[in-house]
């Protein structure tokens, strides 16, 4: 046998039995996604949190707060207490310390409520002239909060040091109808996006703010990992900062954004709105992004959230819910592979 024709039958029995087969460490978009129980109602959850004993909060407009104890194959109401069930907002201090935002259906708002029995049931806690939109845990225990669309016609912040017994409003200075999102980063630096007065920044803990980036609203700011801060314009405009919010790059887009989160490997995923809607996700820091919807069906996100395991979950308006298990099955494709 000729040297040409043993190469030749080398490469055929190669691609026969692993080139051309499925790469093991591949995943179609199409596979990674679960779709789970649907959430009661038309609109969806606004926000997820993630308990400590693995249970899956969802603050929902119209339904109040739903949790899942089973990975959301099964959701239950919990709203004793509550005087409607409009909510924004949904944070985790701890399995005895749960708070939820109330929005304002008309000219009913409520405030803040919390929970001391994991969610079973839910008591007043302040600010009840305002709608809770976004809510934050610092390292050392603070709680602040943004409120927006009170009875005073403003928004404001406020920040809690002793677990929600007591508020203090912060941002005085600046004049915004909604503080939409809030994030923190080291040496107690804090970020704020509003509605219209642009991104304002703290670097004493919350008692004094600045704007960052003026003139804009901003629905969504995170800090990833490397302490790298991403804010989100109306315009599509998401601005990046690599320290703390002194100097900012800003990556035009065409997309109108959403909700932006991050997992444990600084990959970013964003809603996007508008004429270019869907799932977005970006791997190098913000810089350029592409469609991670493949598989979801064609309907307007709510929200999007990632929990403990890394895990990603989308709602969407209608009550549809899906979870990417894509890391879990990179592992366990990999694990397959090298054992090949």
């Amino acid at each position: 046998m000729t040297v040409n024709r043993v190469l030749i039958l080398f490469l055929f029995i190669w691609c026969s039995g692993l080139a051309c087969s499925k790469n093991p460490t591949t995943i179609d978009q199409e596979d990674i996604w679960l779709e789970l129980l649907s959430l009661p109602g038309e609109l969806g959850a606004d926000e997820f949190a993630f308990g400590q004993g693995g249970e899956i909060f969802a603050a929902t407009w119209g339904n109040g707060i739903l949790i899942s104890a089973d990975d959301g194959q099964t959701w239950t109401s919990h709203n004793e207490g509550l005087p409607h069930l409009f909510l924004e907002a949904v944070l985790i201090k701890s399995s005895n310390e749960i708070f939820v935002g109330l929005g304002a259906p008309g000219d009913n708002v409520e405030g803040i409520f919390i929970s001391q029995d994991n969610g079973q049931s839910w008591s007043n806690t302040g600010l009840q002239r305002y709608g809770i939109i976004s809510m934050l845990n610092t390292p050392s225990g603070q709680t602040f909060v943004g409120g927006g669309f009170s009875l005073f016609g403003s928004g404001a912040l406020f920040r809690s040091d002793d677990d929600g017994k007591t508020w203090q409003e912060l941002n005085k200075q600046v004049s915004t109808s909604a503080i939409y999102s809030l994030a923190y980063s080291q040496n107690d630096v804090l970020f704020a996006g509003t509605e219209g007065a642009g991104l304002l920044k703290s670097e004493n803990g919350g008692d004094f703010w600045t704007t960052a980036i003026p003139n804009q609203s901003f629905w969504s700011v995170i800090v990833n990992s490397k302490e790298d801060v991403f804010a989100c314009a109306s315009d599509g405009t998401l601005y990046r900062s690599n320290d703390q919010g002194l100097n900012w790059t800003a990556i035009p887009t065409e997309m109108r954004f959403g909700r932006l989160v991050v997992d444990s490997q600084d990959h970013l995923y964003m809603i996007s709105l508008g004429s270019v809607k869907g799932l977005w996700r970006s791997i190098d820091n913000g810089s350029s992004w592409h469609r991670f919807d493949s598989g979801l069906p064609a309907l307007e996100t709510s929200t999007i959230a990632i929990d403990p395991k890394d895990r990603l979950y989308v709602s969407f308006e209608g009550g549809s819910v899906f979870r990417s298990d894509r890391n879990e099955q990179m592992t366990r494709a990999r694990r397959v592979a090298r054992m090949q």
